[in-house]
């Protein structure tokens, strides 16, 4: 299930991609007729916390269901296959930033690839895990893929927009907050990533 969050995630679904339903027994994939459902946005999960989300939702669901089936009150509903899609296998390389999308696209990215397989670039040369972000107006928007040090803020430039790079994890470290990312590698306005 945390793949199909993820893809509402990337996708930008954020209004309601997600959803569990009761699903009886088929010949082909996902082909059963659903019994029941309950949908919940994604605008505010990542995959992984969606996948939390999903096992509260779907005990109730289950619990539910059971019951109508024994007052025979479940009505099965055949699937849209026009609107039935699936997930695509996700692989590592996915997970890299291509910086020449717009701010809130990687963002939908990196909350669908949690925690597998991650949003990641490069920095002196060096994998650049990005663990948590969020889309910030700012004045000074540069070549995608430059860096922004402002004060205590780790910014990234995008296509016509800024990423805010919130929580980090370096090759071989820790993960750690901007702060201390800033402190300890003394990243420079202008310094690209991404750069192998």
């Amino acid at each position: 299930m945390g793949d199909v969050v993820g893809e509402a995630a990337v996708g930008g679904f954020a209004g309601g991609g997600g959803g569990l339903c009761a699903v009886g027994e088929g010949s082909g994939i996902a082909a059963g007729q659903h019994a029941t459902g309950d949908g919940f946005g994604v605008a505010l999960y990542s995959a992984e916390l969606a996948g939390d989300e999903d096992a509260g939702v779907g005990a109730e669901l289950m619990v539910r269901t059971l019951l109508d089936i024994r007052e025979e009150a479940v009505i099965p509903q055949p699937q849209d296959h026009l609107r039935a899609s699936l997930a695509p296998i996700l692989r590592k390389e996915d997970g890299r930033i291509d910086f020449s999308q717009s701010a809130p696209e990687i963002y939908n990215r990196l909350r669908g690839f949690q925690p597998w397989p991650g949003a990641y670039t490069n920095f002196r040369g060096r994998q650049l895990l990005i663990c948590s972000a969020r889309v910030v107006e700012h004045s000074a928007v540069r070549i995608p893929g430059t860096l922004l040090v402002d004060n205590n803020q780790l910014l990234a430039c995008c296509r016509a927009s800024v990423l805010e790079l919130l929580e980090v994890q370096p090759e071989g470290k820790k993960r750690m907050v901007a702060r201390d990312f800033i402190n300890g590698y003394r990243p420079q306005t202008g310094e690209e990533l991404g750069v192998a």
